[in-house]
């Protein structure tokens, strides 16, 4: 009787998508645990009778099989509000609870430039390998009819883009097939690609710094690990340059842009408001810009602005935003091809366990920068 992966689970006390992994090299099972399940293979194999080869020396049946296709999974459990630019008047629509599974629809153009940009990306790279890619787009990555989906494919691995989220950890655990994260930071056991968010940071606080600023304020988002990692830079950065934080003039929570808006309004009306702010993404530069616009504070004469990502957007609006440029199309470039040197060589995926690549970052200096105006 042939030994299957549901037969390698029972005995090891795991998921059948667990074996799988294990048994191809793939990251993201603890050392301990692939070590007993080998065990248990091992004995499997010395006690089976059958005249099949056994998974030691091949695929067990269900095991993930090389195909030229990658799932590409966009997962996002969040809502979005969509932008628009038209005859120079910036719009900030109403939230829409659900992200658009659909990338290319007019109205979210803009806030989904940075997931075409990226799978844009891993179709080049893919396709030059004569290789395709299967997108599919998941608000709950848990959903076990999603997830049997993906595994029964058995195609070639996984790239994962969107929401950092600890509903990731239960899909790394029951997806049989190989994955690389892309741009999502936080989540242990495989090997993400991202950009470089302590460069980048560094980067913009030295355009400030030389232009002459040093009542510099940073606005983001603590809640997401790759916006939490800029905050950090941030503060080490004004730190070096021997400068005080005034978090009075910061801005460091989850909100929409148009709290963000309201909220950085307050902080540009008071009397020790910032000369220039470091902004975690772009469309948090946006809602600082209009913030600032709204009290009649003129950018960059008033205010300075850097973002972070270089979206479309940033260069489309008046003034056209001071940025970092996130390598987007490279990154996804980059992440598929981790994904196929996984594939290829399986004993090369637990080299990859919690390895992070950083893609570099470039400055893109716009019409939002100046040095500070006298007083500051």
């Amino acid at each position: 009787m042939s030994v299957t992966l549901n037969d390698i689970a029972a005995k090891a006390g795991c998921s059948s998508a667990t074996v799988s992994r294990a048994m191809n090299g793939v990251a993201g099972v603890n050392p301990e645990l692939r070590a007993r399940i080998l065990d248990v293979v091992h004995e499997m194999e010395n006690n089976s009778d059958s005249d099949e080869k056994s998974p030691r020396r091949g695929r067990p049946r269900g095991s993930v099989t090389l195909s030229d296709t990658v799932d590409v999974i966009l997962f996002r459990n969040e809502g979005v509000e969509p932008v628009s630019y038209s005859g120079n008047a910036l719009t900030i629509s109403a939230r829409e609870e659900d992200f658009p599974g659909e990338l290319y629809l007019p109205n979210f153009r803009f806030v989904t430039d940075f997931y075409r940009n990226t799978i844009a990306g891993i179709v080049e790279f893919l396709s030059k390998h004569g290789m395709q890619i299967m997108q599919r787009f998941c608000r709950d990555i848990t959903d076990n009819r999603f997830v049997g989906r993906i595994n029964k494919s058995k195609h070639r691995g996984v790239l994962l883009l969107g929401s950092p989220d600890k509903s990731e950890l239960d899909f790394i655990e029951y997806c049989a097939l190989p994955i690389v994260m892309v741009d999502i930071l936080g989540v242990p056991g495989v090997p993400v690609v991202a950009v470089d968010n302590l460069g980048g940071i560094e980067q913009s606080l030295d355009h400030l710094l030389s232009l002459g600023h040093r009542r510099i304020a940073f606005a983001g988002n603590d809640t997401n690990p790759s916006l939490r990692i800029r905050f950090n830079s941030f503060c080490g950065g004004m730190t070096r340059a021997g400068l005080s934080i005034d978090m009075d003039s910061c801005l460091i929570e989850a909100c929409t842009m148009k709290q963000m808006v309201g909220r950085y309004t307050e902080i540009l009306r008071s009397a020790h408001r910032p000369s220039a702010v470091v902004c975690a993404t772009d469309f948090i530069a946006i809602s600082v810009l209009k913030a600032a616009q709204d009290i009649g504070l003129s950018v960059p004469r008033d205010l300075s602005i850097v973002g972070f990502d270089n979206t479309e957007i940033s260069s489309l609006i008046s003034p056209g935003i001071t940025t970092v440029h996130s390598p987007t199309f490279e990154m996804g470039e980059c992440a598929a091809n981790l994904l196929m040197q996984i594939t290829e060589d399986p004993s090369s995926g637990a080299i990859w366990n919690n390895s992070e690549v950083r893609c570099k970052t470039r400055l893109v200096v716009r019409e939002s920068t100046c040095p500070p105006a006298s007083g500051f």
